[in-house]
């Protein structure tokens, strides 16, 4: 806590930004407890087979009348029956991913109007020769485009293995299970370096849904009507610090802070409770959003907010951001504009 970094000027301008940010994400953590409740409910009777009967914490005596033992007590573990016999169908292996070059238009003389009062054989004729230019233009693409899909196919089929953590079929199955078990399963695709490697490759990797926040405002299934989404994770400081071009030290002794602060219930903390035996552990937020940095909050709470430090990054930024803050950390981690793209 001692780094110069936490005492820069432009903390105290930052800290209504990142105030405002936690709390729209405790807004969502409140928006989202029935769904973690049914979620919690499934995870139990997936997970508990001799336990179901425990007088003391099993789950007969969580959802039932505990006070009546019947004569017979046996369990059907229909929900991982349900998981093994949908999960391979939904994802037996990779998929044998094929890039297609997208075909020519066909080129018909209509498309190359003649001038008027020009001779009928001369006409045709300019038009045949822009026929053939054209012809040759689209045969020349394709070629290239051909040879873009043969890279395109050979690099989609090499990905899916080289990920880590057991190639794409562990993480999509794990996402495969979690959807089943609680109906929503994710998969987060962003891009990864290999140990002593410079180059990036892209690659998508299973989360939790319990890490997974949605703009509370949020009323479509398909979430076309979220402005904004976020990311629970939890890494060792100096992780973070390389990651995002912070001093060495800077997030040293914020990992308390970041445990005490973060959203959710006590029990959904318990459960997600990582304890730092061998780093200093910090858990911050990725937030995409599509309504700039935060500049644009309706907050009740949140003084200081409306500075021209924060108004001339919203406009800098523009509309697609992605924003990194930690509870306790008075600044943005990262921030980077996604301009062009959602």
């Amino acid at each position: 806590m001692d780094h110069p970094y936490n005492s820069h000027p432009l903390n105290e301008e930052l800290r209504p930004l990142v105030d405002s940010w936690m709390e729209k994400i405790r807004y969502a953590d409140e928006a989202r407890k029935p769904f973690m409740e049914t979620a919690r409910q499934c995870r139990t009777f997936h997970k508990t087979s001799e336990s179901f009967w425990n007088k003391d914490k099993g789950v007969y005596k969580e959802f039932m009348d505990a006070s009546v033992q019947p004569k017979f007590q046996f369990t059907f573990c229909k929900v991982f029956e349900m998981v093994a016999i949908f999960g391979p169908l939904l994802y037996y292996r990779n998929p044998n991913r094929q890039a297609e070059p997208r075909e020519p238009l066909g080129v018909i003389p209509e498309l190359f109007p003649t001038q008027p009062g020009m001779p009928p054989e001369q006409a045709q004729q300019m038009q045949q020769q822009q026929m053939q230019q054209v012809e040759q233009q689209q045969k020349s693409k394709h070629r290239v485009d051909k040879l873009t899909a043969s890279v395109l196919t050979k690099v989609l089929n090499y990905l899916p293995r080289e990920q880590p953590g057991g190639g794409l079929y562990a993480h999509a199955r794990r996402a495969v299970t979690e959807a089943i078990v609680t109906g929503r399963g994710l998969l987060w695709t962003e891009l990864y370096q290999m140990p002593g490697d410079q180059r990036k490759i892209a690659g998508s990797f299973f989360d939790t849904v319990d890490n997974f926040y949605i703009d509370p405002d949020c009323r479509t299934p398909d979430l076309s009507d979220a402005y904004w989404i976020a990311r629970e994770v939890t890494e060792p400081a100096w992780v973070i610090e390389r990651r995002y071009g912070l001093p060495e030290g800077a997030l040293k002794g914020h990992s308390s802070s970041t445990h005490a602060k973060t959203s959710g219930s006590a029990q959904h903390r318990e459960q997600n409770k990582r304890e730092s035996k061998t780093h200093d552990l910090v858990t911050y937020y990725r937030i995409w959003s599509k309504a700039g940095i935060g500049h644009r909050h309706q907050s009740q709470s949140v003084k200081g907010f409306d500075n021209d430090t924060i108004k001339a990054m919203d406009q800098t930024v523009g509309d697609y951001a992605h924003i990194v803050i930690a509870p306790g950390v008075p600044y943005q981690i990262g921030r980077a504009s996604c301009r062009e793209r959602v």
